[in-house]
């Protein structure tokens, strides 16, 4: 079974204007939750998408590639 993976950078600024600005850029925000604890992250939205619509569904796994070279295994929650 083949994975897509997506590079995300990991983002500082948080609240609704931060968010705007960077979907106005081209980014969408996330965020990673493992075990207690968030990751706020973002993801190319053109990159996401090109691969929402071909590979991923709420019950694939998706490779999260970081700016430090982590790789992290994630399901799309919501959309």
């Amino acid at each position: 079974m083949s994975s897509a993976t997506l590079k995300v950078t990991k983002r500082d600024a948080f609240g609704k204007n931060a968010n705007n600005r960077l979907r106005m850029s081209g980014n969408i925000p996330a965020i990673i939750y493992s075990h207690g604890t968030s990751t706020p992250v973002t993801v190319n939205a053109k990159e996401f998408s090109g691969v929402f619509k071909g590979v991923i569904s709420e019950s694939v796994l998706l490779n999260l590639s970081s700016d430090n070279g982590e790789t992290t295994q994630v399901f799309v929650k919501d959309y």
